[in-house]
C-alpha cells in the first residue's frame, strides 16, 4: 500500500507554498468542484475563512480521517470559537519545544489566540516577548476520524 503525500491549501498562500516548495512536499489548491477526501490529500491547510458550503466539505473530510493545519481566524469561524488579538515581536522556541531546532521567529504583526478548553497541547513553550512575557502553544484535537492542529 502506498501513501499518497499531497496538501492541499484553501486560497493563495504564498507562504504555505515557499514552505511546502522548500520541503519538497507535493502541493496544490483545492477544487471545490469535487469533494474533499483523505485519500486525496493527506492533509489541507486552511488558512483563510471559508463559504458554508466549504465548511460542510472540510467537516466531512475531518469525519473521514483527514487532518487539517488551521490558522485561528479559519479555525474559530468553521468552529464557532473566541479569538483574540496580540501584537507580536517575535516568538523563541525553548529548549524543550518541538520547534527548538528553528530558533528567533520574527512576527512584528497581530496573532490571533484561541481559547478552546478542548485543544491538547501539541507543542507549549513558544515564547514571545513585547511589552510583556507571554508563552503561546500549538493545539491538536481529535476530530471525527481525522485531527485538527492550530497554532496560538
Amino acid at each position: 500500500m502506498s501513501i499518497n503525500i499531497k496538501i492541499g491549501l484553501v486560497g493563495f498562500q504564498p507562504g504555505y507554498e515557499i514552505i511546502l516548495h522548500q520541503e519538497g512536499i507535493f502541493f496544490e489548491k483545492i477544487s471545490w468542484e469535487k469533494k474533499l477526501n483523505p485519500d486525496e490529500y493527506s492533509a489541507i491547510i486552511v488558512a483563510e475563512k471559508i463559504n458554508s458550503n466549504q465548511k460542510k466539505s472540510v467537516i466531512n473530510y475531518l469525519h473521514k480521517g483527514g487532518a487539517a493545519l488551521f490558522e485561528s481566524d479559519a479555525f474559530a469561524d468553521i468552529f464557532g470559537t473566541k479569538i483574540y488579538r496580540k501584537k507580536v515581536s517575535f516568538c523563541l522556541p525553548e529548549k524543550d519545544s518541538f520547534f527548538s531546532s528553528i530558533g528567533l521567529i520574527d512576527i512584528y504583526n497581530k496573532i490571533g489566540l484561541i481559547k478552546k478548553s478542548n485543544l491538547d497541547v501539541l507543542d507549549r513553550n513558544i515564547s514571545n516577548l513585547c511589552n510583556f512575557y507571554y508563552t503561546g502553544s500549538i493545539y491538536k484535537t481529535h476530530f471525527g476520524k481525522g485531527w485538527i492542529d492550530s497554532s496560538f
